[in-house]
C-alpha cells in the first residue's frame, strides 16, 4: 500500500465508519462482545431470551387497542397526514434477568450472549427492528466502556432520549416504575434504580412523588456502562406513537400532588429553543389578547401546574407539551405544528389522556426548526375551541 494510501484509509474510516450503524446481521460477524467494542452482537424480543434463560415474567397489563385520533386542522389545505389504523399496545411485561448490562444513555439492556433485549426499549411493535435501530445510541457505537458494577436488586426503568427529554422521561421512563408496582414490587425492594432523567426541579420532583427514593438512584456516567447482577425490567409501555388511559391518568394523579394554579387557558412556549416561532410576536399578542397565561416549557414545575386545571392549551408541537397531559379529560389542545406528512405522537398522548386536539400548521417556505404559523390560522382555531 502505497504511503498515500495509508493515509487515505484512516480518514476514511474516521469519517465514513464511526457513525455507520453495525445492525445484526452485521454484527453477529464481530469477534468478541460489546463489552470489548462495537454494539451488542444479537437482539431478542424479552419472551425469546427469557425462554432460553428460565428466568421468570409478569404479564401485568393485556394487549390493548388504541384507535388514530383525528384533530381539527387549520392552516395550509396541502398538509397532509399518513393514516393509522387502530394501533394495538402488546401485553405489558415485567420480568427478572440476571446479568444484565445498561447500556448508554438510553439504557439499552444487553443479557446473556452479548443479546441486546429489544422490545425493553423505545420502538413500534411492528416496525423492522433492523431498521427502527439504526441511528440509536447502542447499535451506532464503536468503542466500549468500563462497567460499573451494581450489587443486589436493580430496577431497570430508563427508555431512550429520557435523560434530555421530559416528554420521555415521564411517558416512556417513569411509567415503567407503574408496571412493577403493579406486579407487586415496591421501592423497598431495590438497592439501585437506574433511571435516567433531565436535570430539573421537574424531573426529581415526579421521582420522588412516585415513592422512588432519589438517593437509590443511579446517576449517568458517559464514561462507563453499567453490569447488574439483578435487574426487575419492563417491556415498553406503549406502542409509539399509541399511549394508554390508564398510565396518563396515573401521572395525572401524580401530578395532581404538586398543587394547581387556576388557569383556564395556557401557552407552552418554546422560546429560546428551536422550533419557536418565528412571528412569536404577534401570535403571543393575540393569546394574551385572549386571556392566555405564557409560560415557558422549562419552568417545568410552573408548566405543570398551570395546566392542571387548563381548559385550552396551546403550543409548538415538541417534548414542551408534556406538560399538557396533565389537564383534565376534555381539555382542548392547540398544537402548532412545524411539520407535515406523519401525525406525531402528542396527538395519541392526548387522545389517551382524554383530550381533544387540533393541529395549526406551519406556512409554506418556512422550516421546521424556525417555523412561522399564519395568525389568521390560529385565530379560527382559537375560535374554533371557543376562546
Amino acid at each position: 500500500m502505497s504511503r498515500f494510501a495509508a493515509r487515505l484509509v484512516p480518514e476514511f474510516v474516521k469519517s465514513h465508519l464511526r457513525d455507520f450503524p453495525l445492525v445484526p446481521p452485521w454484527s453477529t460477524l464481530l469477534p468478541g462482545t460489546s463489552a470489548s467494542f462495537g454494539p451488542p452482537r444479537r437482539w431478542a424480543r424479552v419472551a425469546d431470551y427469557l425462554r432460553g434463560t428460565g428466568e421468570p415474567s409478569w404479564e401485568v397489563e393485556p394487549a390493548e387497542e388504541i384507535r388514530c385520533p383525528s384533530p381539527q386542522l387549520f392552516g395550509p389545505d396541502t398538509v397532509k397526514f399518513e393514516p393509522y389504523g387502530p394501533i394495538v399496545i402488546p401485553a405489558r411485561t415485567v420480568f427478572q434477568a440476571k446479568d444484565i448490562a445498561i447500556l448508554g444513555p438510553d439504557s439499552h439492556l444487553v443479557g446473556r450472549r452479548d443479546t441486546l433485549l429489544w422490545d425493553a426499549a423505545w420502538h413500534s411493535a411492528n416496525a423492522n427492528p433492523r431498521r427502527e435501530f439504526r441511528n440509536r445510541s447502542t447499535i451506532s457505537r464503536k468503542t466500549a466502556r468500563s462497567r460499573r458494577h451494581l450489587r443486589g436488586l436493580t430496577a431497570a426503568l430508563g427508555s431512550d432520549w429520557a435523560i434530555g427529554s421530559f416528554g420521555h422521561f415521564i411517558y416512556d421512563a417513569l411509567l415503567r416504575w407503574r408496571l412493577l408496582q403493579a406486579a407487586g414490587f415496591r421501592a423497598e425492594d431495590f438497592k439501585h434504580f437506574v433511571l435516567f432523567h433531565p436535570d430539573s426541579t421537574s424531573a426529581r420532583w415526579f421521582i420522588e412523588a412516585a415513592g422512588i427514593p432519589l438517593d437509590r438512584v443511579v446517576s449517568y456516567d458517559p464514561a462507563c456502562d453499567l453490569a447488574c447482577e439483578e435487574i426487575i425490567g419492563t417491556t415498553l409501555g406503549n406502542n409509539p406513537p399509541a399511549h394508554a388511559r390508564s398510565t396518563m391518568k396515573w401521572l395525572r394523579e401524580l401530578a395532581l400532588g404538586a398543587g394547581v394554579e387556576p388557569h383556564e387557558r395556557v401557552y407552552l412556549s418554546r422560546a429560546g429553543y428551536r422550533r419557536h416561532p418565528t412571528n412569536a410576536v404577534e401570535l403571543e399578542t393575540e393569546l394574551g389578547r385572549r386571556g392566555f397565561f405564557q409560560v415557558r416549557s422549562d419552568d417545568g414545575m410552573t408548566a405543570n401546574r398551570a395546566c392542571l386545571a387548563a381548559r385550552v392549551i396551546v403550543g409548538v408541537e415538541g417534548t414542551n407539551l408534556a406538560s399538557a397531559g396533565f389537564a383534565p379529560r376534555g381539555a382542548i389542545v392547540i398544537i402548532l405544528l412545524p411539520q407535515a406528512g406523519a401525525l406525531p405522537v402528542y396527538p395519541f398522548i392526548f387522545e389517551a389522556c382524554g383530550h381533544t386536539t387540533a393541529v395549526v400548521s406551519m406556512q409554506a417556505g418556512s422550516t421546521m426548526d424556525a417555523p412561522a404559523f399564519a395568525l389568521d390560522a390560529l385565530r379560527a382555531a382559537l375560535d374554533w375551541a371557543g376562546v
